[in-house]
């Protein structure tokens, strides 16, 4: 049976050019010396196929298998920069963050005492002196740590949220570029409009900051939403801009075409349709739809 992310790939029109943006952003990955930028801005009004594209571009990752991390916001899942690591964590593997997810149990959890200590010289040494209770000794043996998942900060420390928040960047953006040294990351931010403003800054200045600052090299973004954040535009060298316009007539009938709609009513449906809908993919796919619908029903009558 076909699943709708089939259906709805297979019924893809238009976008070849933001699709092209992307493809080339993906073909840097593979080609270090291409000077492709590494992120890429798609937005645009509500209903205008923001979803359809996504949805290819994650296809597209998957066909290369390039590892992905999809992160999406709504009106109830207002998710933070704390959220959007371990997200990110998760997706590329656990195995990469043991020192992050220490540090973030550190600064969560009453009581927790940091299992891997850094030393001046650079070593790592893993439970020094650490007294383990209720704990599997094999994920300590084996380097795992597991995230305790707890969101607010501890009460018996007396640490400043911007403080927590550096520290916890920095040691994520280490251990995320050892992770993506010798594999390829893409991200993907949908609705960032929903963002809170707090959450937009981090995402700047500290995630694609570690990008533009050279931290991070082998990760690419993708951020989608009905509007593009204004201090992006300060990287134009960086970021790619795809604004996503209503469908051409032409794009229409194709859709049309796509739909086995009856080829002597395709252009005058397809006229019909860009008045009604303004060229809006969303607008243009409920309301063949219900075309299709109606006849089916006055066939069968």
């Amino acid at each position: 049976m076909q699943t709708e992310l089939e259906y709805r790939l297979q019924l893809f029109v238009n976008r070849e050019d933001e699709m092209q943006k992307f493809y080339e952003m993906l073909d840097s990955c593979e080609k270090p010396e291409d000077d492709s930028k590494a992120v890429i801005m798609v937005w645009g009004d509500s209903g205008l196929g923001k979803s359809s594209l996504l949805a290819r571009m994650i296809h597209e990752c998957a066909l290369r298998k390039f590892h992905k991390s999809e992160l999406v916001w709504t009106q109830t899942r207002n998710h933070d920069y704390m959220y959007i690591m371990r997200k990110i964590r998760d997706d590329m593997g656990v195995e990469y963050f043991n020192r992050f997810t220490d540090l973030i149990n550190y600064f969560t959890t009453s009581n927790y005492e940091l299992k891997i200590k850094i030393e001046n010289n650079g070593s790592i040494e893993v439970a020094k002196d650490a007294q383990i209770k209720d704990s599997d000794i094999n994920d300590i043996a084996g380097i795992i740590i597991k995230d305790l998942n707890v969101t607010v900060p501890r009460p018996d420390q007396e640490i400043t949220e911007d403080e927590r928040m550096m520290r916890l960047t920095d040691l994520f953006v280490d251990d995320l570029a050892e992770a993506t040294k010798d594999a390829t990351l893409i991200v993907f931010f949908d609705a960032i409009e929903k963002m809170t403003s707090k959450t937009e800054a981090w995402v700047l200045n500290e995630l694609l900051g570690a990008v533009r600052d050279g931290r991070l090299s082998n990760i690419r973004f993708v951020l989608c939403g009905q509007k593009k954040p204004v201090d992006i535009e300060e990287w134009p060298w960086m970021v790619e801009e795809a604004e996503l316009k209503p469908l051409e007539r032409k794009y229409i009938i194709e859709y049309l075409t796509k739909l086995n709609v009856d080829e002597s009513s395709r252009e005058s449906l397809a006229d019909m349709l860009l008045v009604v809908t303004n060229g809006y993919a969303d607008k243009v796919a409920k309301s063949v739809e219900a075309f299709l619908r109606i006849q089916e029903k006055n066939a069968n009558d």
